[in-house]
């Protein structure tokens, strides 16, 4: 899988905006400026010259942090792991004469979800190397700012700069807000007026967003955007995912968030401060999702000054000499770097950034930019469509009520800000056909969300669509049926808000509820026991309410301490009235230099008279190993899990145990009615599991259960 398929989300985190021609060139477009505030503004800062005179060198350094995830299926409960960790530190110098000048100071690097161990090739898996894997090598930080520069043509992508002859016959040019900014003593109190920026044609080599200039001197001040198009591997780099599984296919990045910030020196020079980016690599249409966030930091900056000792390194290190652009203007650059185990041990690398936090931005500042680039940007491009046969793999199901059932979801586009959805599903025993249109803000965790749909529900799972594909495979492979279905039909709308450490849903729906029948017993797992268990008896009605769940993680887990927690809240009036309260902690770390180990907690009530449907159920692969779904259910439960294993998160094997309860909300004991102990093995920090589990209090038996996204 080696490639540039990471590269998709930072190519573009260096955009610098400094104009050098003097007036607007001949042959502009008459439709690129939509109204004359944008035009004088555009045309003041492509002819800021005086932006860089007088600017005869810069020194500074440069703090990078680069964080890769990883997740399997949706957004539903569950930890995002963290593939890959980058730390870096760098001194940098420019003059026009001399080029650029890097001396790299330190350099750390994990990758949690593997462990050490495999990339150093000590493992039965052989020398596992994520960095490598995922070229991770070839994103280079933007360490050369350079006054003057117009085209970024970094990893191949060739993003076009808006101020730039090019950009003039790209881009649309349109008037925004303006925002007064006072600067602290004795910098001047100063005007940044909006310019809106769009492509006249959506690819991944144009952006789309806002360009914030300063009033005085026409130069980019601020910057929030994005590219306007997607990175589809396959289409990038023929052949670099030969041998790639086809069902994980295709391989598709997307950047949602690019900010810059700019600092001004000496009431003269605009130079880059901050810069942050986020985005996703999705395999397999979501199967898969590859999360990445970068941020540099850039300070202690020299202007017009002599070389730092800081600057030159000893002897020992070895220099190379590159050349950075294309063409006659290509600009030399002389790099500095010491050993590996020299970065590694750099004293001047800050603390571990353990908790995954950034280095410089913080809500305050990031959110409202965030929020602009959206109502400025609209709703991101989406790839092209899969083909069928990829839409019948991704969509096949099975459970005990539909049997197989196939499905699939159209992108039926953008209108305005918004995006719409439409999903269809049949099954072969339950043969009515499902599904629901909905409509986004066209984000890839929603803002907001509307839909009218016709679907089955999950009693035992209500926080996700019913019949995923983990439970599919159980389902035909072992018999281990964790749902409960129900037929619901009915309308929703939500908001969320919040971010990857903490998320708050509000959603209020109106639905109409029908029981269904059972409508296969058969799976593979026949040949050793009795066949698939009987679907509950839904109780009939209607009924309207309002939703409520808070989540929050903290740390990443893995080789380091991670806590998790989740709340939900459910109301609701007509034919059922009711109110729905529960609550899980997670908390994963390490237990010494050999084992890790985790604590998992949930409960919850119900007050009024809930239909059967909104019951507690414990049993299966979720909740109770050993024991079938659905072994015990009622109005209020509570659930233990623990679990303590090998501390190398690549291949860990465990032994786990789970004590559970669920009944009446009046009776309520202190001692576990169905216990469960075994052993299991963990491959990738629980992205793919199998455990072996026997119940030995309160029934149950020898079970098989295999998942993904396991607790570690």
């Amino acid at each position: 899988m080696r490639s540039r398929a990471a590269a998709w989300s930072v190519a573009c985190l260096s955009f610098i905006g400094v104009p050098i021609a003097a007036q607007l060139p001949e042959g502009v477009p008459p439709d690129t400026f939509l109204d004359e505030g944008a035009r004088a503004l555009v045309a003041g800062a492509y002819g800021a010259i005086q932006a860089t005179e007088g600017l005869e060198s810069y020194e500074a350094q440069m703090t990078e942090r680069m964080r890769v995830g990883v997740r399997i299926g949706g957004r539903t409960f569950g930890r995002e792991r963290t593939l890959y960790h980058r730390e870096r530190l760098a001194r940098v110098r420019w003059a026009p004469d001399d080029g650029h000048v890097v001396r790299w100071i330190g350099s750390r690097t994990t990758q949690p979800v593997v462990g050490e161990s495999l990339r150093v090739g000590r493992s039965w898996l052989g020398e596992i190397d994520i960095e490598d894997e995922l070229a991770l090598r070839d994103i280079a930080a933007p360490l050369l700012f350079e006054p003057g520069g117009d085209r970024l043509d970094l990893f191949d992508a060739g993003f076009i700069q808006p101020i730039s002859r090019q950009g003039l016959e790209h881009y649309t040019f349109a008037s925004g807000d303006t925002l007064r900014v006072s600067l602290p003593p004795p910098n001047r109190s100063l005007e940044l007026i909006e310019v809106h920026v769009r492509p006249r044609t959506e690819e991944w080599e144009s952006v789309v967003g806002s360009l914030w200039f300063d009033a005085g001197t026409g130069v980019l001040a601020r910057a929030a955007f994005r590219p306007s198009g997607v990175w589809d591997e396959q289409a990038r780099n023929p052949g670099s995912l030969d041998g790639v599984p086809g069902f994980i296919l295709p391989g598709i990045g997307r950047v949602d968030t690019i900010v810059l910030e700019y600092a001004l020196f000496e009431q003269r020079w605009w130079l880059p401060r901050k810069m942050l980016g986020r985005g996703v690599f999705n395999w397999g249409s979501g199967i898969v999702s590859m999360p990445l966030e970068i941020e540099w930091v850039v300070s202690d900056y020299w202007v017009n000054e002599a070389p730092t000792d800081d600057l030159l390194p000893p002897e020992s290190d070895r220099a190379r000499r590159t050349l950075r652009g294309r063409g006659p203007g290509d600009v030399p650059t002389i790099t500095y770097t010491p050993s590996a185990e020299e970065l590694r041990n750099a004293p001047e690398l800050p603390e571990p950034l353990g908790s995954g936090e950034l280095l410089s931005f913080d809500s305050e500042e990031l959110d409202p930019l965030v929020d602009r680039l959206t109502q400025v940007a609209g709703a991101p491009i989406r790839a092209h469509a899969p083909s069928w046969r990829r839409r019948i793999l991704h969509g096949a199901r099975y459970d005990r009520v539909r049997a197989l059932s196939l499905g699939t979801t159209f992108d039926l586009g953008a209108v305005g800000r918004s995006r719409w959805y439409a999903d269809v599903r049949v099954g072969t025993a339950d043969v009515q056909p499902t599904g629901a249109l909905r409509v986004t803000d066209g984000q890839d965790r929603p803002g907001w969300w509307m839909q009218g749909y016709s679907r089955f529900a999950d009693a035992s799972h209500p926080d996700r669509a019913a019949g995923s594909f983990g439970n599919s495979v159980s389902t035909l492979l072992v018999g281990q049926d964790d749902g409960e279905y129900y037929r619901t039909r009915g309308a929703t709308a939500g908001r969320r808000v919040g971010g990857t450490s903490f998320g708050l849903d509000l959603e209020v729906f109106a639905e109409d509820h029908r029981s269904v029948d059972t409508g296969t017993r058969v799976s593979v797992a026949d040949l050793w026991n009795d066949g698939l268990r009987a679907n509950i008896r839904a109780a009939e009605g209607r009924t309207s309410g309002l939703r409520i769940a808070a989540s929050g993680q903290y740390g990443l887990g893995s080789e380091t301490p991670a806590f998790q927690w989740e709340l939900r809240g459910e109301g609701a009036t007509g034919d059922f009235e009711y109110a729905r309260t529960s609550a899980t902690v997670v908390a994963i770390g390490p237990l010494g230099s050999s084992l890790s180990g985790v604590v998992q907690l949930n409960g919850g009530t119900t007050f009024g008279s809930p239909p059967v449907q909104r019951h507690f159920f414990l049993g299966g692969t979720s909740t109770l190993r050993g024991f079938r779904g659905g072994t015990a259910q009622g109005t209020a439960y509570w659930l233990a899990k623990a679990e303590v294993g090998g501390a190398l998160p690549g291949l860990r094997g465990a032994v786990f145990v789970d004590a559970g309860w669920a009944g009446p909300r009046e009776r309520v004991p202190t001692t576990p009615r169905h216990v469960g102990v075994g052993a299991g093995a963990s491959l990738f920090d629980g992205l793919l599991r199998i455990d072996l589990g026997r119940g030995v209090r309160g029934g149950g038996g020898w079970r098989l259960h295999i998942y993904t996204s396991g607790l570690f």
